[in-house]
């Protein structure tokens, strides 16, 4: 009796194996294509992750940096009370300009009275220039 591998193929069956054997290849084309995709979205999604930590990173330190900034101008522009406000020179000023007045620094005078700056009102006489009480 013969062996079934001995037998030769018909044509039928080499052309149902060349098929099985191309839809075989076919079939591992598709999951090796499949597998790459999900591998790049892998790698996407990791380098996006890296990405956006970064931008956080940033943004915080743009935060901090913002806020140190913000806080040496306020701290150093700002009196410290609302009181000391009343008798800074830049609250004389700002009543000096409310009232029409025109500011001269001290920097600008050769003489000052106990060396402030002085407020004067155009149209009024000399004499009548009161000078800046504290």
């Amino acid at each position: 009796m013969t062996e079934f591998a001995e037998l030769p193929e018909t044509h039928i069956e080499r052309m149902d194996r060349l098929q099985m054997e191309h839809d075989h290849r076919k079939e591992l084309e598709q999951l090796k294509a499949d597998r790459d995709v999900k591998v790049a979205r892998e790698k996407r999604k990791a380098e996006r992750s890296d990405m956006w930590k970064s931008i956080g990173i940033a943004f915080v330190i743009g935060l901090v940096v913002l806020g140190v900034v913000a806080g040496t101008i306020y701290g150093t522009t700002r009196p410290e009370s609302p009181g000391s406000y009343k008798t800074s020179e830049a609250y004389r000023e700002d009543q000096c300009v409310a009232n029409h007045g025109v500011w001269v620094n001290k920097d600008l005078l050769a003489d000052t009275v106990d060396g402030h700056s002085l407020c004067l009102y155009p149209g009024r006489p000399a004499a009548e220039q009161v000078p800046p009480s504290n």
